[in-house]
């Protein structure tokens, strides 16, 4: 498995479907899984059922039925990592985990307005949440691709050579 891990807004739904196109790999998105698990429709209703917890559990859940899958990329929700089973998790199961490091500024630039990300509501809020993810994204990941706004055909020619180096 190949997991893209990263900050809301970079990317990682993007190039996860261009990226399994290119490599002829499923993707599994965890966001989707969980509203499957939940019979939600989107993230505010996860929320608004649970909070972050309920979420973070979901993810787990999620995970697991990914593990039962052909090898694919994952591509992970923004906050998946600060839950310690899940990470765990995923750190078994992925052989590369990639993480698009974005700065904070051209995130909530692309995020903007998203009602679907509850927890980019206030701005002050998410660069503090941004600032204390960082370090776990640069622990679990196997390897960083910067993203500066290069286009997706770019940033998928990046992540193959992360994929296939070695």
């Amino acid at each position: 498995m190949i997991a893209l891990i990263g900050f809301m807004g970079a990317g990682k739904s993007t190039l996860a479907k261009n990226l399994g196109q290119k490599l002829n790999m499923p993707v599994y998105e965890v966001d989707q899984i969980v509203y499957e698990i939940t019979d939600l429709s989107n993230m505010q209703q996860v929320f608004d059922k649970g909070g972050e917890e309920y979420l973070r559990a979901s993810e787990l859940a999620a995970l697991e039925a990914i593990a039962k899958n052909p090898d694919g990329i994952i591509d992970c929700g923004a906050g998946l990592i600060t839950y310690e089973p899940s990470k765990d998790k995923l750190v078994e199961m992925a052989k590369k985990i990639i993480y698009l490091d974005i700065d904070f500024d051209l995130a909530r630039e692309r995020v903007g307005d998203d009602k679907n990300r509850p927890l980019f509501a206030d701005a002050s809020e998410a660069e503090e949440r941004y600032h204390m993810r960082l370090p776990l994204y640069r622990r679990v990941a196997t390897d960083v691709l910067p993203v500066h706004g290069q286009s997706i055909d770019d940033l998928v020619m990046e992540a193959m050579d992360i994929v296939y180096e070695d």
